[in-house]
């Protein structure tokens, strides 16, 4: 009796930790991922086509990584310079906000820590652009 008081005690716990860290490290992983992918897409295709394929190399990197497809499709924002993202500087930034298990099925523990990642990149001027 006195080993089933130890594991519950210790073992849980830790066991639960481990499963909290394991979502951590594969939400900073799918938002790294995600970031330098839709950096990648705007380099390779400047203006709307880019951001379109920015928005969709990002949804897939997160939920390659078992990040909700909502989410996932909101994770993403895009400053740049110029209009259209054509030509200049910008700044992809994904972020997501990752649940603790098992509590964020009952509604507690909920986007208890934001993770994201930033890629600044410089865009080439579009065919319309000098």
């Amino acid at each position: 009796m006195e080993f089933v008081g130890w594991v519950v005690a210790v073992l849980l716990p830790v066991a639960y930790l481990v499963v909290a860290l394991a979502g951590v490290q594969a939400a900073s992983f799918a938002t790294t991922a995600g970031a330098q992918a839709a950096a990648r897409m705007l380099i390779s295709y400047p203006g709307e086509k880019g951001l379109d394929l920015a928005r969709s190399s990002v949804v897939l990197a997160l939920t390659d990584q078992r990040v909700d497809a909502d989410e996932a499709a909101r994770a993403l924002t895009v400053e740049c310079e110029r209009p259209g993202c054509a030509g200049g500087q910008a700044v992809v930034r994904v972020a997501v906000g990752v649940d603790l298990p098992v509590l964020s099925a009952v509604g507690l523990g909920q986007d208890v820590l934001v993770v994201d990642a930033v890629q600044q990149v410089s865009l080439p001027a579009g065919p319309e652009q000098p």
